[in-house]
Order: C-alpha cells, then structure tokens, then sequence
C-alpha cells in the first residue's frame, strides 16, 4: 500500500542539507512531498531558540555538520554568513515547482559552494543557474507567497518544531540523526521503539521545570509596549546591522488570513521583525523595520501613515475604552480592523508632541 509523506525543511539548515542527499534511501511504496517552511516561524511558533542563537550550539552545528558531510563523502563548505534570511531560497524553490531537481541546485549553491543564501549577486548567479531571468517577479508571486504560509501553517499542525522533519503517517522524524530511525520503522524493524515510546510519552509528566521566560498573558499595569515600528529606506541594510552588529535574530512577520489582510507588502526588503521577550500579546511583538510607502495609508483607507517616521505601539486590554475617550477629547484618530497582524485590532493616534502612537488590542473571542 503507498504510502504518503512530507519532508518539512529550510535551506537556511546545514543539517537538512545532509538529509536530502539521503531521502533516496526511503522505501519505493513512499510518494515524498518536498515542503519547505521557514524555520523561524516555528521557532516563534514554539517559543524556541535557534542552534545559532545559542553561541556554543553554534560552534556545535558547524563542527559536527562539517564532519558528518566528510564521513559521507560530501562537499561541504559553510555559507559566507549563516544565519541568513532564507526567504527568497524558499520562494524560489516553490515557484520551480518545489522539485527535489531544484532543491538540490539551491542546497549545492549554499552548502556544497558555500555561496551567500539572501546576497543579490549570490541569488542572481542561482537563478542563472537554474535558468530563471527575473528572480524577483518570481519569489514576488503572490501564490509562491501564500503557499509558504500554508507550509508553515501545515508544519505546525502535523506538530513539526525543527528542520529537517519527516512526517508520515502522524509520526514525525526530526533531524538527521533521526533519518536511520524513520527507515526501520518504515519498514517494521525499529523493534517497537517508536510506538511504545509515543505510547510512554502520553502519561503526566513527574514534575514540569518552571518556565523562567514565559510570558505575561495579561500584563500587571494594563498595558504594554507591542513593537516599535522604525522606517527603513533599505530594510535589508538595517536588518543586518541589527542582527550583525546587535546581536538580535530576525523571524518572519506572521499574517492575518488572506481574506484580512491589508495593503503591506511580504518582501522582506519592504518590512521585517526582529521579536523580543515582552508582555505583549499575540504575534510581532518586538522591533518592526519598515521600508516607507507614502501611498501606505491611502491604499488602506487610512487618516495616519504608520511607515512614516516611525511609532511606538501600546497594547492595551479595552481599545473600544480608548476610542471613546479620544472622541470625547475631539481627537481624530484612525481605526483599523485586523489588518497587518493576526486576531489585532488597531488606533493610530498623534500625541500632543506630535509622535505617531498605535494602540492595539488583541480581538476578544466571543
């Protein structure tokens, strides 16, 4: 009986470099769907840090990466920086058709060459390579767009928290150490070990160890700081001066559902996140980098601009609360159903000094 499975991965990830030369190796009665995510939005998704935010975990990857693609005789030679933004790679690979053919020229572009995985001149000679004229008309594709949401969103659904993860039949295999695992449950030689394991892992845990970091869910004063939006005339110039020079991490900006969402562009030369630990609720919390568009807020049927000049924006826990205060002062405001950010609703509003506030709520369930 055939047998359907999903390989869940990011070209951003040395280690499903290394599994995908090995996914010949799976049974015949396997039909294989390549589905790239971005790792980052599972990362968020789970509250989880990446092996490169953790310095020593990175040390640990590039070492012992290197030394398994020298074991198995493959070329390896590390990206000129990593982590990159891999975006543009995963897009790439959805407009190709998300061929395993198309995947491997990516993987070998930045593994096996070494190549820069989100540098303009680097992506150009991939796209010559794989015989693609216009690169950006093709990862701009609204489609190729909305289907990585869709990975992501089915990534997490089958509960897939890493790359490179093998889902099939509701079991998942994540990473490559798990790969030799995956081929003796597949064919019935694993002695039992997934099943009763899954099995083990469904009775209460002994004891839980606290959770230092976990977030607020309802702040102690009423409010809290959600983002600050600084604009950006090349986004890409300042997100690495974030992530290079400051040490934060970059993560996607997670949509509201296509039938939501506003006029604000998904290119990551036009807006990106870098999220912090804060007593926000709900997604993209932390500091939003903007490229300015003065059609924004004409294009969205707004009275403010939010990409210009920058904002602060205040999440408060009754917004209807807000407005009618800012009526009663006769002060004009901008309101906005969800649109940018999932489940948020939203006030631009100018203080007295003249500085752009938003003032968002989390959309209360009914």
């Amino acid at each position: 009986m055939a047998r359907s499975a999903d390989w869940f991965f990011d070209f951003i990830s040395p280690y499903a470099y290394l599994q995908f030369a090995r996914l010949a190796e799976l049974p015949n009665d396997v039909t294989l769907t390549l589905r790239p995510v971005l790792f980052a939005g599972l990362l968020e998704h789970w509250g989880q840090l990446g092996p490169a935010e953790i310095p020593l975990k990175r040390v640990h990857t590039a070492m012992v990466t290197r030394w398994r693609a020298e074991a198995r005789g493959l070329p390896f030679r590390a990206p000129p920086r990593h982590p990159f933004n891999p975006l543009v790679l995963l897009r790439f690979h959805l407009a190709l058709g998300a061929t395993p053919a198309a995947a491997g020229v990516i993987f070998d572009h930045v593994w096996a060459e070494g190549q820069d995985g989100e540098e303009p001149e680097s992506l150009a000679r991939l796209a010559k390579k794989l015989g693609v004229a216009d690169l950006a008309a093709v990862v701009g594709d609204p489609a190729v767009k909305a289907q990585l949401r869709a990975n992501g969103e089915a990534a997490i659904a089958a509960g897939v928290y890493g790359v490179p993860s093998l889902a099939i039949e509701g079991r998942v295999f994540w990473g490559d150490d798990m790969f030799d695992l995956a081929l003796a449950w597949l064919a019935g030689r694993d002695g039992g070990v997934v099943e009763e394991t899954v099995a083990q892992s469904e009775r209460p845990a002994a004891s839980e160890r606290p959770r230092r970091h976990a977030r607020q869910e309802k702040p102690s004063a009423g409010w809290a700081i959600h983002h600050v939006n600084l604009p950006a005339t090349d986004v890409r110039a300042s997100a690495e001066f974030y992530t290079e020079v400051l040490g934060m991490v970059e993560a996607p900006w997670t949509f509201p559902p296509p039938e939501e969402v506003g006029h604000i562009s998904a290119d990551p030369s036009d807006l990106t996140l870098l999220p912090c630990a804060t007593g926000a609720r709900g997604a993209n919390s932390g500091l939003h980098l903007i490229k300015p568009e003065a059609a924004f807020a004409r294009k969205n049927g707004f009275d403010h601009n939010p990409t210009i000049g920058g904002h602060v924006a205040i999440q408060v826990q009754d917004l209807d609360a807000v407005m009618e205060r800012l009526s009663a002062a006769g002060i004009p405001f901008t309101y906005a159903k969800p649109f940018a950010i999932p489940g948020m609703r939203h006030v631009y509003v100018y203080d007295p000094a003249m500085n752009l506030l938003e003032i968002n709520e989390m959309v209360k369930e009914r």
